[in-house]
């Protein structure tokens, strides 16, 4: 069991648009890659977690994504967005502060903050980034690949 969950921007618009209604999956913009099935597979990752972490940055990305479907789809979205927003653990670091991981140069603010958050021990980071992955494995944190999840489900 996971304690915390930390989750990248593309792994959280895959589940906020999932969770406000997995059709909306489909005819997403943002989520031309992902199907119901990973929406799913995403879920039951997640139920084995106490917390969902999310930063500040991670927030401002999905509020952008967000955006990427017509009404009266994207209306709900964002309705669902700033409900669950209230319910999810928002971690931050100033930002001048990720911003002097050597990371940042090639990664850019919200995977430098990510890796920040992700320095806790009892937190996983979930991303669906590989360069985000990689960089939260040679730093020694914990963290998990979404398209390694999607690879055990296909073979299992």
């Amino acid at each position: 069991m996971n304690r915390a969950v930390l989750l990248d921007t593309t792994v959280f618009i895959l589940w906020l648009v999932g969770r406000t209604d997995r059709s909306y999956i489909r005819n997403h913009n943002a989520l031309s890659a992902y199907t119901e099935n990973d929406f799913d597979l995403l879920v039951d990752y997640l139920r084995g977690s106490e917390q969902l972490l999310v930063t500040p940055h991670v927030l401002a990305e999905t509020s952008n994504l967000a955006k990427r479907i017509l009404p009266p789809a994207r209306d709900a979205i964002y309705l669902f967005f700033r409900e669950i927003v209230e319910k999810l653990n928002e971690v931050s670091e100033a930002s001048s502060v990720a911003m002097k991981r050597t990371e940042f140069v090639r990664l850019g603010l919200t995977d430098a903050a990510l890796l920040d958050a992700a320095s806790s021990a009892d937190v996983t980071l979930l991303t669906a980034d590989l360069g985000l992955y990689l960089a939260a494995l040679n730093s020694g944190y914990k963290a998990v690949n979404f398209a390694h999840l999607q690879e055990e489900y296909l073979y299992s």
